[in-house]
């Protein structure tokens, strides 16, 4: 399925359903329920009250072969961004409209990197309007990080990380490429809405710099293959694999565990998990009420998320088994997704000792778990509050051991695997 559109307006400026509700303040942006404007709100505030005041009324008259266009403007020394009337004047040689950047300061001739917005990263939405981003370059090297201007306060009320990446003035501003438009209508007023889709793809460019797992990488420290195990936002939005390859500092095999793994320890594969920041990208974003910071993959390595009974409380009890076993399996089923988000954000993750870490092995692990995890659930008839001590009880090495040997001769028959991958 290609990208959805936003050209007609009915699609939730947070994900990808059809929008119910709008903003009560400045009624020019939709949300498919209170959950999604909710989440927005951090942002949106930031500027639905000055919308308010940037109306037509407000517009300065137009001058000779100039028009004036709602822009939103990120100053270094200001709170919050805030809108503007942005001047454009009639095309140049190549026949397009002029924005007049000198918003940005004096003398930035040679400081202006100009980047345009045509789709919406995170919703993988084409947009209906180009948006252009102007802004000082600023080289970035990962060791030796430097940039033009100082970090930008407008930007840290969004993200404070944003100021890393982006420094000195920002201007963005609606735009047109197509050349059979007259210039006057190549510019088009900015809004609420193209907010969100810049603050969109600001998160996506400061995920791109990949200093989310610097610390695990990055030094001149020997190196063992270890996995990345990605989140439902680097998979489903960044299209990164569930199991990622990652070459990993030798030290991280010592760090302290952020997952309790005494389940594949008992297996034979000691595993050391280290958490990733959630990207600003999908922090607090639900696709069908499941956080896009949601780690199924990894969340089967912790037998004490995996097998939260928490929910027990909120099953009722009726005195006959038959019907206490329906109510517990509903109570389960009904929670997969919450139980899911037990684990959020992607994870590093190496063999303790050091011994090279392959996606094979640990989607095998993954496999053979929820396979013991289904047996002790539906099979074993034990007290739900028993399961994590039942399955550590019974599970053996031994039994495992056979079971990827079956799993990898399955997957031998398979072109897309290579010997290298086992």
């Amino acid at each position: 399925m290609g990208p959805d559109s936003d050209a007609n307006g009915n699609l939730c400026v947070m994900c990808r359903e059809v929008a119910s509700n709008s903003c009560s303040g400045c009624h020019s942006i939709r949300y498919c329920s209170t959950a999604c404007q909710k989440i927005d709100w951090p942002v949106h505030k930031l500027l639905c009250k000055d919308f308010k005041d940037f109306k037509d009324d407000s517009r300065p008259t137009k001058e000779g072969y100039s028009v004036y266009k709602r822009a939103i403007f990120f100053a270094e020394g200001e709170d919050v961004p805030r809108f503007i009337w942005l001047r454009s004047t009639s095309p140049d040689v190549d026949g397009r409209a002029v924005a007049n950047t000198s918003v940005l300061g004096p003398n930035m001739a040679t400081l202006l990197s100009v980047h345009s917005i045509k789709k919406n990263g995170v919703l993988h939405r084409n947009l209906s309007h180009e948006i252009m981003l102007v802004f000082k370059i600023h080289p970035l090297d990962h060791k030796d990080v430097t940039s033009e201007g100082v970090p930008t306060t407008s930007l840290s009320k969004i993200d404070k990380e944003l100021s890393s990446v982006f420094k000195g003035p920002l201007l963005a501003f609606g735009s047109c490429s197509a050349l059979s438009v007259d210039w006057p209508d190549q510019c088009y007023d900015f809004g609420v809405k193209d907010f969100r889709h810049v603050v969109d793809w600001l998160r996506l460019e400061h995920y791109r710099e990949g200093s989310d797992q610097w610390v695990y990488t990055l030094n001149d420290e020997e190196k063992v293959q270890g996995l990345r195990l990605n989140c439902w936002g680097d998979i489903h939005i960044y299209g990164r694999p569930a199991f990622e390859p990652i070459e990993v500092s030798k030290s991280v095999c010592d760090m302290e565990n952020e997952l309790n793994t005494e389940i594949t320890a008992k297996l034979g594969v000691p595993l050391i998990t280290r958490k990733i920041p959630i990207a600003l990208a999908w922090r607090g974003r639900r696709v069908h009420d499941r956080l896009r910071e949601s780690n199924p993959h990894a969340a089967c390595l912790d037998l004490d998320k995996e097998l939260d009974t928490s929910y027990m409380d909120k099953i009722p009890t009726s005195g006959t088994a038959d019907a206490d076993l329906a109510a517990l399996t509903a109570t389960m089923f009904g929670m997969k997704d919450e139980l899911q988000n037990k684990v959020q954000g992607s994870m590093i993750v190496v063999r303790k000792g050091g011994k090279p870490l392959k996606p094979v092995l640990m989607s095998g692990l993954q496999n053979f778990i929820e396979f013991k995890l289904d047996e002790v659930m539906f099979c074993g008839g034990n007290d739900p509050r028993e399961w994590k001590d039942h399955l550590l009880a019974t599970v053996t090495r031994e039994e495992w051991e056979a079971w990827y040997k079956k799993y990898v001769d399955k997957l031998r028959s398979k072109p897309v695997f290579k010997p290298e991958d086992f």
